[in-house]
């Protein structure tokens, strides 16, 4: 498999939470650091990407983290189309790897299978994404950094939604049957807004309920 990029979304007002969910602890980490950590087992070139009026992250230099670099929203408040611009402008490999910051529990089965199907779609193909039950979940997929101009056309147009894009673009999703052999409980979509799910995720993690 070529190698590819990752992207974390770490750009997002917490609005919900009522403080920055990436720096949430999560048992010895916090939030940001455990959903990267799933994701740079997969990767060879980490980018985490924010906006500039947030606090300032203390990433690790050791080992394979000293590649975690970080990036900013060149549309700031754009929500998470503008995040995917910033990172796909700066990876240094035609395909990355995408998640939301607030994705610790991600199954490394899932994250592999989306890298896997790279190398099946033809060659036209854009974007690599799932969909669980009747949703697309669009900032769960492998996305091609050519999309980067695209995706800055439609932000200056004031078009912000995700979804939007993948209408435009030649798409594959992954459907249940797809994926569920890797994440039969659908564990990777545990996600948190607001605090009582961090609070029931941040239990979870403690019994160690991720693989």
């Amino acid at each position: 498999m070529d190698a590819i990029s990752g992207l974390v979304l770490a750009g997002g007002k917490s609005q919900r939470m009522g403080t920055d969910k990436a720096l949430l602890p999560l048992g010895a980490e916090t939030v940001l650091h455990a959903t990267a950590n799933r994701l740079a087992a997969h990767v060879d070139d980490l980018l985490i990407v924010r906006r500039s009026d947030q606090p300032s992250l203390d990433l690790p230099r050791d080992g394979a983290a000293r590649d975690w670099r970080i990036v900013y929203d060149l549309h700031p408040g754009d929500g998470p189309l503008a995040g995917l611009e910033a990172g796909l402008r700066a990876c240094r490999h035609p395909w990355a790897l995408v998640t939301p910051v607030d994705a610790p529990f991600v199954r490394k089965g899932l994250l592999s299978l989306l890298c896997a199907q790279i190398a099946t779609v033809e060659p036209r193909t854009r974007v690599i994404t799932v969909e669980h039950g009747d949703q697309t979940y669009p900032l769960f997929g492998v996305y091609h950094r050519a999309l980067a101009e695209r995706i800055g056309e439609m932000l200056e147009a004031g078009e912000r939604r995700v979804i939007d894009l993948l209408a435009r673009v030649p798409t594959v999703k992954l459907s249940r049957e797809v994926w569920g052999a890797v994440d039969p409980d659908g564990t990777s979509f545990s996600m948190m807004n607001r605090r009582e799910e961090y609070e029931v995720l941040r239990d979870r993690w403690g019994r160690g309920e991720v693989l």
